[in-house]
C-alpha cells in the first residue's frame, strides 16, 4: 500500500554544504525519471564518479547475519512494508558510508524505492543519513497525472513491464510520485518535462551552485 498525499509536504533546501567539505549529489525519484541519465551528465561536467546503490544493494545485504530470513520474506513483505523499508534504510547508510569517506566528490544514483519510506522512525534516521550532502529529487513534471503518464509513456517504449496493466504501472509510479518521503528527503527538486539531459544537468548545476 501506498500513501497517497495530494499537496506533499516539501522541505526547505539545507544551505550548500560545497564550500565547506567534499561535495556529493544524491539523485533520488520514481522508476525511469531519468536519474542514471542525469547522473553520467552530471559526471561529465564535473568529473565526478558516480556510483549506483541498486548495483550494490544486493552485497550490503548480504553481509547481514538475517540475510537467510530476508530471502525467505522478500517477495511477501512488499516494498513499502516497514520491514523492507528498514532493509533499504540499512543499504543506503552503508552505501553513503562506504563511497563518501572519501575526500572525492561524487554522485550517488538510488534505486527508486531507495527514498520511500511510510514508517516515521525509518524516515527520520534516513533524513539524518542524507542531511551532509546535496539531494535533489528528479521527477518528469510539476503535474502529478502528466508525470504518470509520461512515466507510462517511457515503460511501453522501453518494453518494461510488459505483463503489468496501465493501471497497475500507474499504481506503482504514483506511490513514488505520491510518496511525502520523496519531498521531505530533497533538498531541491528538478522537472525534466521539456528539457534535454543536457539542459537538465546544467540547470541542476546551476541549483547546486556547482555551475563554475
Amino acid at each position: 500500500m501506498c500513501v497517497t498525499l495530494v499537496k506533499p509536504a516539501i522541505k526547505k533546501r539545507k544551505k550548500s554544504v560545497v564550500a565547506s567539505m567534499a561535495s556529493h549529489i544524491v539523485l533520488i525519484g520514481p522508476y525511469l525519471a531519468g536519474k542514471s541519465t542525469i547522473a553520467e551528465r552530471l559526471s561529465r561536467r564535473l568529473g565526478w564518479s558516480v556510483y549506483s546503490l541498486d548495483k550494490e544493494q544486493e552485497r550490503y545485504l548480504k553481509e547481514r547475519t538475517d540475510y537467510e530470513e530476508l530471502q525467505r520474506n522478500r517477495t511477501t513483505w512488499g516494498l513499502h512494508s516497514p520491514e523492507w523499508q528498514s532493509y533499504d534504510a540499512y543499504v543506503v547508510e552503508r552505501f553513503l558510508t562506504e563511497y563518501s569517506e572519501s575526500a572525492e566528490s561524487c554522485i550517488f544514483d538510488f534505486g527508486a524505492g531507495h527514498s520511500v519510506y511510510e514508517d516515521e522512525k525509518i524516515l527520520a534516521r534516513v533524513q539524518q543519513i542524507l542531511a551532509p550532502h546535496n539531494v535533489v529529487l528528479i521527477l518528469p513534471s510539476r503535474d502529478q497525472k502528466n508525470s504518470l503518464r509520461i512515466l507510462l509513456d517511457r515503460t511501453r517504449k522501453l518494453g518494461k513491464c510488459s505483463s503489468r496493466s496501465d493501471q497497475q504501472i500507474n499504481e506503482f509510479n504514483r506511490c513514488f510520485i505520491q510518496s511525502r518521503s520523496n519531498y521531505a528527503l530533497a533538498d531541491l527538486t528538478i522537472y525534466t518535462e521539456g528539457k534535454s539531459p543536457k539542459e537538465t544537468c546544467t540547470e541542476t548545476l546551476a541549483k547546486l551552485d556547482l555551475s563554475s
